[in-house]
C-alpha cells in the first residue's frame, strides 16, 4: 500500500545521494525573556526562527543499484565536501531542501560486512547569505571609528589655541562620542539586542555631534579641519540610522502630553509599566522620572 513517505525525495547532500535509515529534525525559535525587579513572571520577546539542525543515519553499500557509486566512492566524495567545511544544497526527505554544512560525522565499518558502512551525520543549517545583522547596516564599514579618529586627531591640533575650559569641555564631549561609537562595535555580537541599542546609540552619536557643533569656540572657520570630521561623522550617523529603520521593523512614536515618569509612558502605551527598561534603550531620557510633556518616544507596537 503506498504512504506518504514514497513520494519523499532521496536524501543527498552536495549532488550525493544517500539511503537514510533514520531523519532526525531539530528546530525552535530564538527568545529573550525580560524580567523586572518586583514584577511576576516576565515579558518573552521572540526573535526569529533557529537554524535546523538535522540527524541522518545513512547505510552505504555497493549492492544498492538504484544508488550506483555509493560506496565508497559518494562516502570519499562526502567526506572531502565536509573537511572543506563546504556549505551545499541538503535534501532532507521529510523537510526539502536547505543549505547547510555538516558539522560531525561517525562512520561505522564492521568486518562482517564487507560491502560497505553505516554512516551518521549531523548537519546545521547555513543562511550566512541572508544574515539580517550585517545587512541591516554595513557595520563592517569603519567608517564611524574612522570620523571619530579624525575628530580626536583635528582637536589635538587645535588643543591649545582653545581657552582651558572650553579646551576641557570639548575634549569631554569628544570622548564620550568616541566612547558610545566603540559601544557600538561592540552591539555586533549582541543579535537578541542589535536593533534596540544601535538605533539609541546612533541617535546619541548624532545629538551628540548637534551639541558639540553649537559650541561657540568652534564658529571659526580656521578650525575647519575638526569641524569638517564632526559633520562627516554626524552624517554618517544619519546614514547608517537611515540604512537601519529602512531594513527592520518601523518604530511609532508617543508623545508625552504632561509631565510623566517613564513607567507611566509604558503604561500609556503597552497597557502596563514592565516595558520601561524597553523603553530607556530605545530612548535618550535625561530624567526616567520627569518626562517632559511633547518628549516623542519611540517604541515597537
Amino acid at each position: 500500500m503506498p504512504t506518504a513517505a514514497d513520494g519523499f525525495p532521496k536524501a543527498s547532500f552536495d549532488g550525493v545521494q544517500f539511503p537514510v535509515e533514520n531523519v532526525k529534525i531539530r528546530g525552535g525559535i530564538r527568545y529573550h525573556v525580560h524580567e523586572y525587579p518586583h514584577a511576576p513572571g516576565g515579558a518573552p520577546e521572540k526573535l526569529g526562527r533557529s537554524l535546523y539542525r538535522v540527524q541522518m543515519t545513512g547505510n552505504f553499500q555497493d549492492r544498492f543499484r538504484a544508488y550506483p557509486k555509493l560506496y565508497p566512492q559518494g562516502l570519499d566524495k562526502l567526506r572531502v565536501a565536509f573537511e572543506s567545511q563546504k556549505t551545499a544544497t541538503l535534501i532532507v526527505p521529510n523537510l526539502g531542501p536547505i543549505d547547510a554544512f555538516c558539522v560531525s560525522h561517525e562512520r561505522d565499518f564492521q568486518a562482517k560486512i564487507r560491502s560497505g558502512e553505516k554512516t551518521s551525520f549531523e548537519f546545521l543549517e547555513d543562511q550566512s547569505g541572508e544574515f539580517l545583522l550585517e545587512a541591516l547596516t554595513d557595520l563592517s564599514s569603519p567608517t564611524l571609528d574612522t570620523h571619530a579618529a579624525d575628530m580626536a586627531r583635528q582637536l589635538a591640533q587645535i588643543k591649545a589655541e582653545l581657552a582651558a575650559e572650553d579646551a576641557k569641555k570639548l575634549s569631554s564631549l569628544v570622548d564620550a562620542v568616541q566612547g558610545v561609537v566603540n559601544a557600538i562595535g561592540s552591539v555586533r555580537d549582541q543579535a537578541d539586542l542589535y536593533g534596540n541599542v544601535l538605533e539609541a546609540k546612533l541617535l546619541q552619536v548624532a545629538q551628540m555631534c548637534d551639541t558639540i557643533n553649537s559650541l561657540s569656540p568652534l564658529q571659526n572657520p580656521v578650525r575647519f579641519g575638526f569641524i569638517d570630521a564632526l559633520h562627516d561623522l554626524h552624517a554618517s550617523a544619519l546614514a547608517q540610522l537611515e540604512d537601519l529603520n529602512n531594513t527592520r521593523v518601523k518604530l511609532e512614536e508617543f508623545v508625552v502630553p504632561m509631565l510623566m515618569s517613564l513607567q507611566a509612558v509604558s503604561t500609556a502605551i503597552f497597557g502596563d509599566a514592565t516595558h520601561t527598561e524597553d523603553l530607556l534603550s530605545l530612548n535618550v531620557v535625561p530624567d526616567a522620572y520627569r518626562v517632559s510633556a511633547g518628549t516623542k518616544i519611540r517604541y515597537y507596537p
